[in-house]
This record gives structure tokens, sequence and C-alpha cells, in this order.
């Protein structure tokens, strides 16, 4: 009987430990579900249209955006890496949404494409400093970056909705130069690379004053 017990107590801490390892690697697989989901997106547009589902699967992949980071903080697996892997998919999204504007709304965004580049330049700029002096990706997560991940969503699904740029566009483009400052500064303000999402250049003063 005493063996039995021992037997049944370790197959419920095996099946205990289980769950909780399934329940850690979800925001994993939600990061990879979001890139299956934008190479579904690039896919779409190759053919120089989107079908019907193609705003849907955007929103699909907004939505994985919004919940992966705030689910991963929230059973405590936040870590380093898996924020940089977040990030760095953050920046393909955005190379993959410019390449689907050229291929399939090429008029509406005639005006706008040349500034979408340079955005995309300066991105890829604003990431050397933190790579130059941490060896890696700035995985902060700033609150400008992420008010410009909402315009960049409200002009992408009115553009491919009903091919028209609008101020949401402006305003993402605006909005996503004050985030690469933000991110330079942050670089430049904090001596080594943080454990943790950096809301702001603000909220990194205070971290390098032990205020946070």
């Amino acid at each position: 009987m005493a063996n039995l017990n021992i037997h049944s107590q370790t197959v419920s801490a095996q099946t205990v430990s289980s769950g909780v390892l399934v329940i850690r690697s979800i925001p994993l697989v939600l990061i990879f579900m979001r890139l299956a989901v934008t190479i579904v997106l690039l896919i779409d547009s190759i053919d120089g249209s989107t079908s019907n589902w193609f705003v849907p699967m955007l929103c699909t992949g907004t939505f994985l955006d919004c919940i992966d980071g705030a689910l991963a903080r929230r059973i405590g697996v936040a870590t380093k890496r898996l924020r940089e892997a977040d990030s760095t998919l953050d920046f393909f999204m955005v190379v993959v949404f410019v390449i689907c504007c050229w291929l399939t709304r090429r008029a509406a965004i005639a005006q706008a494409f040349p500034w979408l580049v340079a955005s995309i330049v300066l991105n890829l700029i604003s990431f050397l400093p933190a790579i130059i002096k941490y060896g890696s990706l700035p995985p902060y997560h700033t609150y400008s970056a992420r008010i410009t991940g909402v315009f960049i969503f409200l002009g992408a699904v009115e553009l491919f909705s009903i091919s028209r740029v609008s101020i949401f566009m402006n305003l993402a483009l605006f909005v996503g130069f004050i985030s690469q400052l933000d991110r330079v500064a942050i670089t430049l303000i904090l001596p080594l690379p943080p454990n943790c999402d950096v809301k702001s250049f603000w909220h990194a003063l205070q971290l390098r004053g032990g205020k946070l």
C-alpha cells in the first residue's frame, strides 16, 4: 500500500510538472504562431493582391503580439532571450508589412513609401548602439514602440481594407521616429542590458539610479 501511495504521488507530481511546463511554453508557442501568420501574410501578397483573409490574419497577428508578452510576464517566463525573440519578430512584421504594401497597394502608398523605407533603415540603425554595447538586440518594449504598433495596425487595416493612407500611417511614422530615439537614449543611459522591460528613457534613468 505504501509503495502504491508513493507511486501515485510520483505520477501526480509528474503530471503537475508537465502541466506547468506546458503553461510556461505558451508564450513561445504564441511567438511561433505569430511568425507563421506573418509568413502567411507575405505569401498571400506575393501575387500582387490580397485575399479576404488578409485583414483577419493581420488582426490575428496583432492580437498574438498583444498577449504573448503580457502572458510571459504574467507567468514569470519573460526571459531576456524571449524578449529578444519578440522584439526581433516585431521588426520582421514591420518589414513584411512594408513589402506587402509595396506588392499590393503601390499606388496608395506611393508618397509614403520612401518614409516607410527610411523608418526601417532608422530602426536598424537604432539597434546598433545596443548591439555594440551589449552584444545583443535591445528588447525594451517601450511605450512609444507600443503606440507606434497601434498606429501601424490601424493604418494597415485601413490601407488593406479601403486602399487609403490616412493620418494613422503618418502618426506611426512620427511616433516610430520618437521610439527609435527613445531606444538609443535608453541604451546610452543603461550600463548593462536590463533584465526587464524599460518603458522609456525616463524609466531607464530611474533604473540606473536604483529607483525601480
